[in-house]
């Protein structure tokens, strides 16, 4: 499991809960998100909203409510973005790790898990992190198309 330093786990039992995530659905997803506040893909946001709502606790309810009601839910989706994203080892080898020097890593990382036919990419429905998420602008398109503070590596 990787994460973007701009998010935060908010459940103290993460662990477990992906663990019992792979555990369900480890053979049949090669690729598996979560469920966040502030992203560019809105089909990651909760309720499908981009949040300017910094208060941490209620960051932390929305948490335990998705942990409580859909715990180990997964759901198919097109792709999940980097700031958390659950695979197996053999997954990052068979497709080569993340392109290095673009700021799409991400998204080429969930493209040639596609191309590759390695399983379906999914989103853990029970599975909540708070991103901080380019917190300097309010608007969801202005955030997204902002990527100056981004550089190739």
């Amino acid at each position: 499991c990787i994460t973007d330093l701009d998010s935060n786990v908010l459940i103290p039992n993460f662990g477990d809960q992906l663990y019992d995530i792979i555990e369900k659905y480890g053979d049949e997803y090669a690729l598996l998100g979560c469920i966040t506040n502030r992203l560019g893909g809105k089909h990651q946001l909760y309720k499908n909203e981009f949040s300017n709502d910094f208060d941490m606790r209620n960051h932390f309810t929305i948490a335990r409510e998705l942990h409580t009601e859909k715990y180990a839910q997964v759901e198919d989706t097109t792709g999940v973005a980097g700031l958390c994203m659950l695979f197996r080892k053999s997954t990052w080898n068979a497709v080569g790790g993340f392109m290095e020097g673009v700021i799409t890593a991400d998204t080429v990382f969930n493209k040639a898990i596609k191309a590759k036919g390695l399983g379906k990419i999914g989103l853990m429905k029970g599975v909540y992190l708070y991103h901080n998420y380019r917190i300097w602008q309010s608007d969801h398109k202005k955030a997204w198309m902002d990527t100056k503070h981004l550089r190739k590596v």
